[in-house]
């Protein structure tokens, strides 16, 4: 049986996740200048595009999560 409050907590959680994976690869990558100087800017491009792609899963995961309906 499903409970409609439980599911949406979990889309909840889901986007807190989201918003913690966006805000540790603002707070922790360095920025585009500093990468270019460093050499890392290949480095910098594929980890930004994983954060993107994990927030972009996380965002499709809390939306199914909100709009599903009750099956039968």
């Amino acid at each position: 049986m499903r409970n409609p409050t439980m599911w949406k907590l979990a889309a909840v959680a889901v986007l807190a996740i989201v918003l913690v994976n966006v805000a540790l690869g603002v707070n922790l990558l360095p920025g585009p200048s500093e990468a270019q100087e460093k050499g890392t800017f290949a480095a910098l491009i594929i980890t930004w595009t994983m954060v993107l792609i994990s927030a972009g899963s996380g965002l499709a995961l809390a939306a199914f999560l909100l709009t599903a309906k009750r099956g039968r």
